[in-house]
């Protein structure tokens, strides 16, 4: 069924109204009509089939009906993911959510190219209503996040709990000096570098923070698929 957010505040109402652009991409775009179920969900975890019981071009009014059991996840990831070609980038925000990322932090390093972060007020707005998109479309239960673009040095003193560092140098058993590997908790900052990887000075700060090491083969990944990669390996 079609998932829709809305606010907290109105589920706890029977019937719930959805206006102006999301009633209109009900009606004309996914063709939904009085009698569909839908899932309505308050961005926070909680689910509700919902039936529709009038439908008008911008006013959609529904019945609210049983709640949906918790949809759990193996971990809450936040992925902090350095910022590459456009296109790339918006690739890789759509498909970190369908595959349940909670939060997304675009990363700038020391190999970010500059013509890649323009707007950011712009390209953080765009990436927010791609993640939306891609979280109605997976059945995500809570509102995806997309912050402002931040420093690596930021995300490495404010991570949010176990940091996982996609080290290339694990298929290489390149191993020495490193901390040894503990269970990884439920909330994770995964780390993916840009094009070329981080430098070397990077590598070296993030190792000092003796992060959890995921090795994610001996190919060489492009950075979108690396993100895609590593989210798959701790999910699941």
């Amino acid at each position: 069924m079609p998932q829709f957010f809305v606010s907290p505040d109105s589920l706890s109402d029977p019937i719930i109204h959805i206006r102006g652009k999301e009633a209109r991409h009900m009606r004309d775009v996914l063709r939904l009509d009085v009698g569909d179920w839908v899932v309505l969900c308050d961005g926070r975890g909680q689910r509700y089939r919902a039936n529709i019981t009038d439908s008008r071009p911008l006013h959609v009014t529904l019945q609210r009906g049983e709640s949906l059991p918790e949809l759990k996840l193996a971990h809450q990831v936040t992925l902090a993911a350095a910022i590459i070609r456009p296109q790339r980038f918006d690739w890789l925000v759509e498909k970190a959510f369908e595959l349940g990322c909670h939060r997304l932090v675009p990363l700038l390093t020391e190999r970010t190219v500059d013509h890649y972060v323009k707007d950011t007020t712009k390209q953080q707005a765009r990436w927010s209503e791609i993640a939306l998109s891609a979280a109605k479309q997976s059945g995500l239960p809570w509102l995806p996040q997309v912050i402002p673009p931040v420093e690596l040095a930021h995300i490495l003193k404010a991570h949010d709990g176990d940091l996982v560092y996609c080290w290339e140098g694990l298929a290489l058993d390149d191993t020495a000096n490193v901390a040894p590997q503990k269970k990884m908790s439920h909330n994770l900052t995964i780390l993916i570098g840009p094009e070329g990887g981080f430098s070397q000075s990077e590598h070296a700060a993030i190792l000092a923070q003796s992060p959890q090491l995921l090795s994610l083969g001996s190919l060489i990944l492009r950075s979108e698929t690396a993100a895609l990669a590593a989210l798959v390996k701790v999910m699941i």
